[in-house]
C-alpha cells in the first residue's frame, strides 16, 4: 500500500508542538505524551484539512512532534495506525 503525504509548513508543525504542550499543561503534566500529540494532530486535521484529505497517513507528523517534545527518547518509536 502506497503511503500518501500531506503538505504541511514548518509553522503548522510548530503549532502542533505548541498545542501538544498546551494539552499537557491543561492536565498539569510536565511531560507531553503521545496522547497529547495525537489530540493535537486530530485538532489540526479537523480544523485545517479538507474532507478529501481525511484519513491520510499522519505518522511522520506525529513522529516529528514527539521528537521535538521528547527529544531523543522518541527515536525508534513505532506507530500503529488507529481509527481516529
Amino acid at each position: 500500500m502506497k503511503k500518501s503525504t500531506i503538505p504541511i509548513t514548518v509553522r503548522q508543525l510548530e503549532a502542533i508542538v505548541r498545542v501538544s504542550e498546551a494539552l499537557a499543561k491543561m492536565q498539569l503534566s510536565a511531560d507531553v505524551t503521545i496522547e497529547h500529540v495525537k489530540e493535537a494532530v486530530r485538532l489540526f486535521k479537523s480544523s485545517t484539512l479538507s474532507a478529501a484529505r481525511a484519513g491520510h497517513n499522519m505518522e511522520g507528523m506525529v513522529r516529528y512532534v514527539l521528537l521535538v517534545c521528547l527529544g531523543s527518547s522518541a527515536e525508534g518509536m513505532s506507530f500503529q495506525r488507529g481509527d481516529g
